[in-house]
Protein backbone atom coordinates (compact mmCIF):
# COMPACT_ATOMS: atom_id res chain seq x y z
CA UNK A 1 0.00 0.00 0.00
CA UNK A 2 2.74 2.56 1.06
CA UNK A 3 4.73 1.74 -1.99
CA UNK A 4 2.18 2.73 -4.03
CA UNK A 5 1.62 5.49 -2.27
CA UNK A 6 5.48 6.49 -2.50
CA UNK A 7 5.42 5.38 -6.32
CA UNK A 8 2.55 7.97 -6.84
CA UNK A 9 4.83 10.93 -4.68
CA UNK A 10 7.85 10.56 -6.85
CA UNK A 11 5.25 10.50 -10.13
CA UNK A 12 3.94 13.34 -8.79
CA UNK A 13 7.49 15.34 -7.97
CA UNK A 14 8.86 13.95 -11.31
CA UNK A 15 6.26 15.19 -13.52
CA UNK A 16 6.33 18.95 -11.50
CA UNK A 17 10.01 19.05 -11.81
CA UNK A 18 9.74 19.19 -15.76
CA UNK A 19 6.35 21.32 -15.49
CA UNK A 20 7.47 23.64 -12.34
CA UNK A 21 3.65 24.88 -11.69
CA UNK A 22 3.72 23.78 -8.03
CA UNK A 23 6.77 26.04 -6.34
CA UNK A 24 6.66 24.16 -2.86
CA UNK A 25 7.13 20.33 -4.71
CA UNK A 26 9.78 22.50 -7.13
CA UNK A 27 11.93 23.75 -4.09
CA UNK A 28 11.03 20.25 -2.63
CA UNK A 29 12.68 18.79 -5.76
CA UNK A 30 15.72 21.06 -6.32
CA UNK A 31 16.41 20.35 -2.65
CA UNK A 32 16.21 16.74 -2.77
CA UNK A 33 17.87 16.61 -6.19
CA UNK A 34 20.80 18.53 -4.46
CA UNK A 35 21.10 16.81 -1.03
Amino acid sequence: MSVIIFKFLIVLLSLDCTIGVNQFLMKFCIFSRYK
